[in-house]
């Protein structure tokens, strides 16, 4: 259960700062700029918003998605994601998307960043 609420949010983050990049940069956003903006590379095929929105075979695609996301961010979320058998169809439910899809996980609290200042801290901790 944990690795699909870090992923979750991991996602909904990345989509949240690929947004303030927008908004900054407009038109002008190119993809070095805009890695100044995220805490971790996501591949666009890897987010939530991307592999849940299909029910077939979602055990695979949620851990070659995973798998990616930790391969891409080696440093960081090499092991994160655990070795869980994302396949098993008796203990993954048929819509992992339903509690989490409604809300996003980058909210207000999120902090947020521009290339030109340090990481903010949240002001409170849940």
């Amino acid at each position: 259960m944990f690795p699909t609420l870090f992923w979750k949010w991991i996602s909904d983050t990345w989509e949240h700062e690929h947004a303030e990049a927008l908004e900054v940069y407009g038109d002008d956003l190119n993809d070095e700029v805009e890695a100044d903006y995220h805490r971790f590379v996501m591949p666009p095929e890897c987010l939530w918003s991307q592999v849940v929105t299909k029910t077939d075979n979602i055990g695979v695609r949620i851990s070659r998605a995973l798998g990616k996301i930790a391969q891409t961010n080696p440093n960081d979320l090499a092991g994160v994601f655990g070795d869980a058998a994302w396949g098993n169809k008796e203990r993954l439910p048929s819509q992992p998307s339903s509690p989490f899809s409604t809300a996003s996980a980058a909210s207000a609290s999120t902090p947020t960043r521009s290339p030109t200042t340090p990481w903010a801290t949240p002001t409170s901790i849940c």
